[in-house]
């Protein structure tokens, strides 16, 4: 179905550029096979500038249809223009590496605090004086 027209290797992985025959859309894709949280996108989309997304069972899509259409550009063009990420390509998956040891670290924060906070409510719990309910006993 896609058509993989070049592809530029870093050291960690590699940015395939690849085109859909039937809609001529062409995209730039940094395959990644495990699931991106929003914040590694953000963070991508931060520091390119560019409007990245993640697809889901793809990895990383830029989508550069606009630069062959506005500017009818050779392969030759478009390799010189993406040769900008070669790069950044590394990059990427450091960012990867880092975001998820950031998430990992506030998943294991907030859970301490989950935990403190139900400990806390029940230390309150157990001060609390117990009320006796007294009858009334009447002549």
């Amino acid at each position: 179905m896609f058509q993989v027209l070049f592809e530029l290797v870093g050291e960690r992985g590699k940015l395939a550029v690849v085109e859909d025959p039937e809609t001529g859309h062409v995209f730039a894709v940094i395959p990644y096979e495990k699931k991106a949280s929003p914040a590694v996108v953000r963070e991508l989309r931060e520091q390119t500038l560019d409007p990245w997304r993640y697809v889901d069972g793809v990895g990383l899509v830029l989508d550069i249809t606009a630069w062959k259409n506005e500017a009818l550009l050779s392969l030759e063009d478009m390799k010189n223009k993406v040769e900008k990420y070669r790069g950044f390509i590394d990059q990427v998956f450091q960012i990867f590496e880092n975001v998820a040891l950031k998430e990992a670290e506030e998943k294991k924060r907030k859970k301490k605090k989950r935990k403190a906070k139900r400990k806390k409510k029940a230390r309150k719990r157990s001060k609390k004086p117990s009320k006796k309910k007294t009858r009334k006993r009447g002549r």
